[in-house]
């Protein structure tokens, strides 16, 4: 995302890498990974899912990464700051440590209705207003351990006059389901 300075003044928030790390009963895993950034490229998430799968003894087909969209992270495509390859190894550790930590869990997939936003481009255009909620319990507690939202949404809270590194409203939303 464009900044005429193209450096940032601060940090408001800290971006976050989330990793789950699933594995079946024959021992086939698999991962989901977000990441509080616009996106990398296509070669660039590629070879995260690469690693990824060598560091958990699966195929790269068994490796997703989604991002947040947040307008407000570093720009992975510029190799002067090194961001993507900081970015890489946090990942990296999280997924290990994730691996190491396997428990027995309890899942649930619904979908529920909310007024999550308007579409700027058509006010008569329909909007998809499920958030999809994917909910991870501890299999013997039933303790929630993990929430993933799927939302159809696109951030705008924060524009082109901010020049802090932030995860923008889907950090807040972390920390309200949180």
């Amino acid at each position: 995302f464009y900044r005429e300075e193209e450096k940032s003044k601060g940090r408001l928030k800290p971006l976050l890498a989330q990793v789950l790390v699933l594995s079946d009963e024959n021992n086939k895993k698999s991962c989901l990974i977000a990441v509080d950034s616009l996106g990398f490229s296509k070669n660039q998430t590629d070879e995260i899912r690469i690693n990824v799968a060598k560091c958990i003894g699966t195929k790269k087909e068994c490796v997703m990464v989604c991002f947040s969209h947040t307008h407000s992270a570093p720009d992975s495509s510029d190799s002067r700051y090194g961001y993507f390859n900081f970015a890489c190894n946090r990942i990296y550790d999280i997924v290990k440590e994730a691996a190491s930590k396997l428990k027995a869990i309890f899942i649930g997939w619904d979908n529920v209705q909310a007024e999550i936003g308007v579409n700027r481009r058509n006010t008569d255009a329909e909007i998809d207003k499920r958030v999809g909620v994917l909910k991870i319990c501890d299999a013997d507690s039933m303790e929630i351990k993990l929430l993933v939202l799927r939302m159809t949404a696109h951030g705008n809270t924060l524009k082109r006059d901010n020049y802090f590194i932030s995860p923008d409203w889907f950090g807040d939303v972390r920390d309200l389901v949180g």
